[in-house]
Order: C-alpha cells, then sequence, then structure tokens
C-alpha cells in the first residue's frame, strides 16, 4: 500500500512544484511588463518636455530671424543693392523651412502621444472638405477631382483626418505639372482588408525607391520640382500604424501614384 501511494504523492508534489514555478514565472512576466510600461511613460514624458522645448525655445528666435531680416528689408532695402537683398531673402526663406519642419516635427509627434477615440468616420466627407480647402488655397488648377462616397472607417476623427490630408495634399503637390490632373480617393477593391486609396496621374515615381518614401526627411525629387519636407507621408503612415493598420504605394515614373492605406479591423 505504501509503495503504490508514493507515486501519487510524488506526482501530486510535482503538479504543486510546476504550479509555484508557472506562478513565479507569471508574477516575473508581469514585473518585467510593470518596468515596461514606466519606462514607456517617462520616455513620452520625456517626448513631450522635448516638443514643448523645441515649440518655445527655438520658434521664438526663428520668429526673430525672420522679423529683423523683413524689416531689414523694408527699411533698408533701397539702400542694399541686388546681391544683399537676395541674401535677406534666402534667410527668410531658411527661417521659414526650419519653422515648417519643427511644426512638422511636433506633428509627427503627437501622433504618438495623443490618445485615440475611435469613432466611425465618414471619410467621404473628410476628403471632400480637404479637397475642397485644397482647390481655394490653389486657384486655377485643372484638377478633376472623383470622391467616393459613404466611405465609412472605425477610426479616431481627427487622426484620419490628417492621414487623408497629408494623402491628397501629395496627390495635389504631384499632379501639379500635368495639363489635366485627376486625383481620385475611394474604396481598394484590389485589397482584401477594409482599404481605401488616393490615385493620382501625377509625378510617380520608381518603385526601387519606395522603401525611402515612408522614412522622416526622405525625398524622391528634388526640392527645386516639388516643395516640401519630406515628413507627410511619414506622419501618414504612423496614423496608420497607430489604428493597427498601414499604408502602401504602387507608382510608375511619369503616370503616377496609389496610395493605399488601411486602420485596423472595420467592424
Amino acid at each position: 500500500m505504501v509503495v503504490r501511494g508514493e507515486p501519487i504523492a510524488d506526482s501530486e508534489g510535482a503538479g504543486a512544484a510546476q504550479a509555484l514555478a508557472d506562478a513565479d514565472e507569471l508574477a516575473q512576466t508581469r514585473a518585467l511588463l510593470e518596468a515596461e510600461r514606466r519606462r514607456l511613460v517617462q520616455a513620452n514624458n520625456e517626448l513631450e518636455t522635448l516638443c514643448y522645448s523645441i515649440s518655445h525655445d527655438l520658434r521664438a528666435p526663428l520668429r526673430a530671424i525672420d522679423g529683423f531680416s523683413q524689416a531689414l528689408s523694408i527699411d533698408y532695402g533701397s539702400s542694399l543693392d541686388a546681391g544683399a537683398q537676395h541674401y535677406i531673402e534666402r534667410i527668410r526663406r531658411a527661417s521659414e523651412r526650419m519653422t515648417a519642419q519643427i511644426d512638422a516635427l511636433l506633428e509627427l509627434s503627437r501622433v504618438h502621444a495623443v490618445t485615440l477615440r475611435p469613432t466611425r468616420v465618414d471619410l467621404s466627407h473628410l476628403a471632400r472638405k480637404i479637397c475642397s480647402d485644397l482647390e481655394r488655397q490653389n486657384p486655377g488648377r485643372n484638377v478633376t477631382i472623383q470622391i467616393e462616397p459613404d466611405l465609412f472607417a472605425h477610426a479616431d476623427a481627427h487622426m484620419a483626418s490628417l492621414l487623408l490630408s497629408h494623402l491628397l495634399a501629395n496627390a495635389w503637390k504631384f499632379t501639379r505639372k500635368q495639363a489635366q490632373a485627376d486625383i481620385t480617393f475611394s474604396k481598394d477593391r484590389a485589397s482584401s482588408a477594409a482599404a481605401w486609396c488616393v490615385r493620382d496621374n501625377g509625378a510617380g515615381f520608381n518603385m526601387a525607391y519606395s522603401n525611402r518614401l515612408f522614412a522622416p526627411f526622405q525625398r524622391l525629387h528634388k526640392e527645386s520640382e516639388f516643395e516640401g519636407i519630406g515628413l507627410g507621408l511619414a506622419i501618414a503612415q504612423r496614423i496608420a500604424i497607430r489604428h493597427d493598420g498601414r499604408v502602401w504605394v504602387l507608382a510608375e515614373p511619369d503616370v503616377g501614384a496609389t496610395f493605399s492605406f488601411t486602420l485596423g479591423a472595420q467592424p
């Protein structure tokens, strides 16, 4: 009887030991996750502090540079030769460009810091509003815009609007040299997931360089051809990622580009 009972006792002891080991491992995992959470909170707080510093400490001297160079041009421009006036203009353009870079970096950082509030978003309505603003800011262009109606997504409304703004502004910019520009926002029916796309017939690009497209400050066209600082698509991609989605592109030089995006699983 004793001999037959020993394996049972050993089995119970082994089970209890395994349960203790599992509990200990779970406790260690929870401790590591909590430590990682605290580290991320600290990193986020440091990022917000840095953004505040960038916003307030760097913008002030840039405003001074731009303001004083403008005053110099107005008050003393008539006594300056063409070369000096050219230098002043370059100073102003550089300060304006750096201000735009700071604004874009702040926008990029806020994508990660903002708390998402998903709701039912009318993407078609957002696209119409964005395109109307683009047309008002750039009158006189010959652009045909087609927006498919009743396109809805479950997403943060502000972030979805920001993503669409960057994609549509990108299409607007790179169709500028077309005599007849065409921009379309529609459902991406080639995708198996719930996806939407912005299509244009603009400058396009070589797909061999597409891996650079969503990296901050990376450009595939010279600034002398198309203005910009190379952050719009990086911001759009990060907004999609925050929604557990993605952005991808198909393009061909001088034919155009199609930027498709998802915003995670849609209910």
